[in-house]
């Protein structure tokens, strides 16, 4: 390359399947019936299962610990907001 030159990328265009390639993997499983799919459904749904991270016994303790602290203050800040709009409107109202 000289000074000045810029590297260009090659610009690749790549077609929209046609309704032709769409038949032809229709054809290619005959067996895609409700009961295949079903099967095929399992497999993949048995196959996220082993890729999830479980929690241990320990991290579900802690997780839960921190939900229902999170849960306790925003209600408890919720019931303050509450009570002070309810006293504003009480002196004003009557």
């Amino acid at each position: 390359m000289q000074v000045g030159e810029e590297k260009k990328k090659d610009n690749v265009v790549k077609s929209a399947p046609t309704k032709e390639a769409g038949k032809k993997s229709e054809a290619k499983a005959p067996s895609a019936g409700k009961v295949g799919r079903a099967q095929g459904f399992a497999r993949g749904v048995a196959s996220e299962l082993k890729k999830v991270h479980w929690p241990t016994r320990q991290e579900v303790i802690t997780y839960t610990g921190v939900v229902v602290t999170a849960v306790a203050i925003v209600g408890f800040m919720i019931f303050l907001v509450d009570e002070a709009i309810g006293r504003i409107l009480r002196l004003l109202l009557g």
